[in-house]
């Protein structure tokens, strides 16, 4: 059975942990927001998740001009969200 001293340690450690998850969850999701600001592009699958649109969606975006891709290897392909901020805007003004 255990003592109530190694019961309270435990406990302890326990709410150290949730505490140091709780920093690094703070730290994960300033860096993620920095990375945003700072840099401008996001990756097709955030594209995806921000937007709704699909994949065919985006290509066909990319074939009429209406937004910009890039790429580094190839492979993957990363968009500007000032792109889909301007299609956003000018969408809006023809309505």
């Amino acid at each position: 059975m255990l003592n109530h001293d190694h019961i309270i340690e435990k406990e302890l450690t326990v709410e150290r942990l949730l505490s140091e998850l709780t920093d690094l969850k703070k730290l994960v999701t300033i860096l993620i927001d920095e990375k945003t600001k700072i840099e401008d592009w996001i990756t097709e699958k955030q594209a995806i998740r921000i937007t709704g649109l699909s994949r065919g969606t985006l290509f066909k975006l990319r074939k009429e001009g209406a937004i910009t891709s890039s790429t580094l290897s190839g492979k993957q392909n990363f968009y500007r969200i000032s792109d889909f901020k301007n299609l956003l805007n000018k969408n809006e003004q023809n309505r």
